[in-house]
């Protein structure tokens, strides 16, 4: 998605940035990523940074595996920073936004804020090649991930849009799975960080490659498809179910879906034949979607988080 904004380096980004802990969120370089927010502090950040006019949020992953206090979790070293490129109120007091991923950064330090959210000194240096798009994916085995898929695909049943899939670019490609794939913390936070395209593709199929093996010997249910879609759609306000009140300074969801349960939209399961183009059609966007009263098992009660990318396809979370 094209932004007003153009970033060519970590110099014309801000040092210190507003960061939102949410565990199984991946935002990529050039990504998308909607939100449905209604948590007071998270509002507030929006609002902020709307009137700082530099319209970024950092996306970073909580570590809850080292983190002794669960009401402020400890960060992982590095997350994605995202400009907000649309924006929509609900009517009831909650933001529905979409996030476009500009450049991963590495938390320097955590300073003391007075905000009731937080914020990192962060540096954009060790991710330069972020600010140049579709750079490396020459280097991706494209037929590796396409196998990768199709295995996936044909293992849980599901069909793919391989219309809108072949005409993707390989970084389009890579990053939608990535961001969309039904992994963990763990798989999902190598892949932010991997040093280049190549490699978190590798990464990508890599994990698919276990999971599908993983599936085989335990005899795990199959995803469930229920509905395929491929469509260009405009950006609107989801009428999204109001939030269950929680306990003030939480970050944990108390009622969570299976992550293993994500039904994809597809309309085919087998590759076609013909070489991929070059570029994706710009007006088609992948969504991932909640259905009424379920959440991904790690994504928390202060916001509802849909992973997004272009021209691959549209999933829903359900049980």
């Amino acid at each position: 998605m094209p932004i007003n904004a153009e970033y060519r380096g970590p110099a014309e980004l801000p040092e210190v940035i507003p960061v939102f802990p949410l565990p199984g969120a991946l935002l990529l370089p050039r990504g998308q990523m909607p939100l449905n927010i209604f948590e007071p502090r998270y509002l507030a950040m929006v609002d902020d940074a709307l009137r700082d006019g530099h319209r970024l949020i950092g996306m970073i992953q909580p570590d809850d595996s080292h983190s002794p206090d669960a009401e402020r979790p400890v960060l992982f070293h590095v997350g994605c920073v995202g400009r907000i490129t649309q924006l929509a109120e609900s009517g009831d007091g909650r933001y529905i936004l979409e996030l476009t991923g500009v450049a991963r950064f590495r938390v320097v330090e955590e300073p003391r804020v007075l905000t009731p959210y937080r914020q990192c000194r962060v540096d954009f240096f060790p991710f330069v090649d972020d600010f140049t798009a579709r750079k490396g994916e020459e280097d991706v085995d494209r037929a590796a991930l396409l196998s990768a898929l199709t295995a996936f695909l044909k293992a849980n049943n599901l069909k793919a849009d391989w219309d809108g899939i072949e005409k993707a670019p390989n970084e389009a490609l890579v990053n939608a799975l990535a961001m969309m794939s039904p992994y963990g913390v763990a798989e999902k936070q190598a892949m932010l960080e991997a040093p280049d395209l190549k490699t978190r593709a590798e990464i990508l199929v890599a994990v698919t490659e276990m999971d599908l093996a993983k599936k085989r010997t335990s005899g795990d249910p199959p995803l469930q498809c229920i509905h395929v879609s491929l469509q260009a759609r405009p950006f609107s306000s989801p009428r999204l179910p109001a939030p269950t009140p929680r306990r003030a300074g939480s970050s944990r969801s108390a009622g969570r879906a299976s992550p293993r349960r994500w039904r994809w939209s597809r309309t085919d399961s087998s590759p076609p034949s013909s070489p991929r183009s070059s570029a994706a059609p710009s007006a088609i966007r992948n969504t991932v979607s909640r259905s009424a009263g379920h959440r991904p098992r790690s994504t928390p009660r202060c916001c509802n988080a849909r992973p997004a990318a272009p021209a691959i396809a549209t999933a829903v979370a359900s049980r």
